[in-house]
């Protein structure tokens, strides 16, 4: 029960934050990731062990934030698995908020639409030993591009991020003088934005067919005036011709 009531609280915030993207620059963020832990116990790169993967698996759930082409952020809450069968397994329920630095801001570039570098900070529930779990802070880095158009409701981001936590428990191995546990992760989200980028399309090619609209109406306009103008010369020229 105590454990319950943090991550309750956290995850009613981030279905606050979830809630209002309507009305702002916030997006749902829902991503999968498979890690590779570089701590004290040797990783197992068997992948034909389905264990492995199983065990190394984690999913995250949270917000997007955006503030310009240049600077965006994200906040989530997850359940991440480390670990290498026979040697450790560890389930961890972390929280992050990291920054996002787009390193092609004001190029015309469409494929991939931002490449951004990642920094932030976390902290979680790490399980130091079977059953019992104790509170571990972080911090992580790592690069990640967003690819547009790729699916029909969002933004596809890829990315590979390394978190490099303060303690050398994470393995459930504690060896003096070695440095602290880290985690590699390959990560892959989805934006929930497809509602705006719709919206946002629609209002462009609305805009867009309302300039064309005014273009014709002038060029309807002018050539309306013209033929008032050459058919009053006419009827000059003919009353000027009757006269005489």
């Amino acid at each position: 029960a105590k454990l319950m009531k943090p991550i309750n609280t956290l995850a009613m915030l981030l279905l606050a934050c979830i809630t209002s993207y309507a009305q702002s620059n916030w997006s749902p963020l829902v991503s999968i990731e498979e890690n590779i832990h570089l701590s004290d116990v040797a990783p197992s790169y068997n992948y034909l062990n389905l264990s492995v993967p199983a065990g190394n698996a984690g999913m995250r759930m949270g917000a997007y934030y955006t503030h310009n082409s240049q600077l965006s952020a994200e906040i989530t809450l997850g359940v991440v698995g480390v670990g290498t069968p026979g040697a450790f397994s560890n389930t961890m329920i972390p929280v992050e908020a990291v920054g996002h630095y787009n390193l092609l801001d004001g190029m015309n570039v469409k494929l991939p639409s931002k490449f951004n570098l990642d920094l932030g900070v976390g902290f979680g529930l790490a399980e130091s030993s079977s059953g019992n779990f104790g509170f571990s802070e972080h911090v992580v880095s790592g690069a990640s591009m967003e690819l547009p158009h790729v699916i029909p409701f969002g933004t596809l981001i890829i990315g590979i991020r390394y978190t490099s936590f303060f303690d050398d428990y994470i393995d459930g191995t504690v060896v003096n003088g070695s440095s602290t546990d880290g985690v590699l992760r390959f990560c892959a989200a989805v934006r929930l934005d497809g509602t705006y980028k719709k919206l946002a399309t629609a209002l462009i090619e609305a805009e867009s067919k309302v300039k064309k609209l005014k273009a014709d109406h002038a060029i309807i306009e002018k050539t309306h005036s013209e033929k008032i103008a050459l058919t009053n010369t006419e009827n000059k020229k003919l009353n000027s011709e009757k006269t005489a």
